[in-house]
């Protein structure tokens, strides 16, 4: 979070949440033009 920014910077913790309660997965990586996040589902059988 930076001093001008809006918010609690909790909204990456509570979509991980969400994401895992689901049977998902959340990632992130480092590129050269920024973040790349990842987030895959899972079909449940």
């Amino acid at each position: 979070k930076t001093p001008d920014s809006n918010g609690f910077g909790i909204g990456l913790a509570m979509a991980k949440t969400i994401i895992e309660k689901n049977n998902g997965e959340i990632s992130v990586s480092n590129t050269d033009i920024g973040a790349r996040f990842e987030i895959k589902f899972y079909n449940v059988t």
